[in-house]
């Protein structure tokens, strides 16, 4: 697919600064264009639940009840695992996913999975993710490489789906040839892997999908593209991962930047290819079908702790990640309704050496992805001007459509604004059928500071 063959519809960018806020380059989207529906375009849009919201204290704790099926075409169940005794399939929280009459007395409670798929019709596919957590990779390494374990594991997954009402699986190998108890033939094992549950799914008509590791120089490692594409459905993109705190990457950066800087096209960059266009770019280049591909695009953000609070733009060094947010408690990420709390609190306990109401919003002009710094906490996000860019590039490059990570990370609620702006604003977009080419706009006119990577 030639992607500089296509048109760009946005206008020009501009600059916008106001008060406690100051903005970079915006191309400008016409937010609101498609008041007649928000569902009317022919693309997918995958929405994530993770059963963990559930646990969290009102007004943000997420149950099946809060979901919006009319912004979604599939739902996709985070999660199942893979038992390494017996290699089948199980429910990964059965308190939660599984009701009293599925196992003993007490340890099954919330009959989260069907209530989920109770949701099903004909506009809201259920899908039943499998994997996604740190330490998966070896058991999805050990059970496909080994025909036994994973012919046991693809038998035990019909009937598991049809138990409960899923039509379809997402595997979620986080990731193949990588982390601890990986194999370097993990590539050979994956497409081994899919084609063994393609041919089983084929005859019940379930959909297969694959999550795929959106990163420079490991999308050859773990995934040989033109033989998955004859199993898999839907490739779902992880593409906001580009940048969060690590001890070994200690360092500000945005998790899901649109296009390229002109210091990151050097290869010895940390921030090679570590972007939204390159990342789609390289997977059609090694041939995937646009149409196959489902964007990612995130609700949570991704913060640091600033060593120095007047070293603040990108690249800065960093000593931690941003405390976490009161209602996620993971340091690191906070959730957009968490963004949107923190923009407009009058008390920032967990950031004691913040300022309320004294955030300064950034939007780097080839990024066009805000970041937001007060004192020595910085963090990028999403807001719905960048997911609208994400969704008109999706329209421009004829892709599959959108996965939308995660339906209780948007302000579902309203709390901040009306329910779901984030993905309300994706499908307003992709039904106005906007376009967004990231080659054709001036980049770089406008760019947000930037701090000596060579220098720490």
């Amino acid at each position: 697919m030639d992607l500089l063959s296509k048109i760009i519809s946005a206008t020009g960018p501009v600059k916008m600064i106001g008060k406690g806020f100051q903005s970079g380059c915006l191309v400008v989207v016409v937010l609101f264009s498609a008041v007649c529906g928000q569902m009317n375009h022919n693309k997918t849009v995958g929405c994530y639940f993770e059963n963990w919201s559930f646990y969290r204290p009102p007004p943000v704790k997420f149950d099946i009840s809060s979901i919006d099926t009319d912004l979604c075409t599939h739902g996709i169940y985070i999660a199942a695992d893979i038992d390494d005794v017996s290699w089948t399939i199980f429910a990964a929280d059965p308190w939660f996913d599984l009701d009293s009459t599925d196992c003993e007395p007490g340890y099954c409670n919330y009959n989260g999975y069907r209530r989920f798929t109770d949701l099903a019709d004909e506009d809201f596919i259920p899908i039943l993710a499998l994997g996604g957590w740190p330490g998966s990779s070896a058991k999805f390494s050990a059970m496909a490489k080994d025909p036994i374990k994973r012919y046991t594991f693809v038998d035990s997954v019909i009937p598991f789906l049809k138990a409960y009402g899923f039509a379809g699986m997402e595997v979620r190998w986080e990731y193949p040839g990588q982390g601890e108890g990986s194999h370097p033939d993990d590539q050979e094992y994956l497409v081994r892997l899919m084609d063994a549950l393609k041919e089983r799914f084929d005859a019940e008509d379930f959909m297969l999908m694959l999550l795929v590791n959106v990163q420079a120089n490991e999308l050859e490692i773990g995934y040989d593209f033109p033989a998955l594409s004859e199993s898999v459905d839907l490739f779902s993109l992880a593409t906001y991962d580009f940048s969060y705190y690590s001890p070994d990457r200690n360092f500000t950066g945005h998790p899901s930047p649109m296009r390229s800087r002109v210091e990151e096209q050097d290869e010895s960059h940390p921030g090679y290819l570590q972007n939204i266009y390159d990342g789609v770019r390289q997977v059609l280049d090694l041939g995937v079908s646009p149409e196959k591909i489902l964007l990612g695009i995130n609700g949570e953000g991704r913060g640091f702790t600033l060593e120095d609070s007047e070293s603040n733009g990108l690249y800065c060094p960093a000593t931690d990640p941003i405390p976490a947010g009161p209602f996620t408690a993971i340091p690191g990420y906070w959730a957009y309704f968490e963004v949107l709390e923190a923009q407009s609190a009058e008390e920032l306990p967990s950031l004691p050496e913040a300022t309320p109401r004294e955030w300064s919003i950034i939007t780097d002009d080839c990024y066009q992805a805000p970041y937001m710094t007060n004192g020595p906490y910085w963090i990028g996000y999403e807001d719905v001007i960048s997911v609208a860019i994400k969704a008109n590039f999706v329209n421009f490059a004829e892709l599959g459509g959108v996965a939308f990570t995660s339906l209780d990370s948007d302000d579902f609620k309203g709390l901040y604004s009306k329910p779901y702006p984030l993905l309300t604003q994706i499908n307003k977009q992709l039904s106005a059928g906007n376009e967004f080419d990231p080659e054709t706009f001036e980049c770089g006119s406008a760019p947000a500071p930037i701090c000596d990577i060579d220098a720490f």
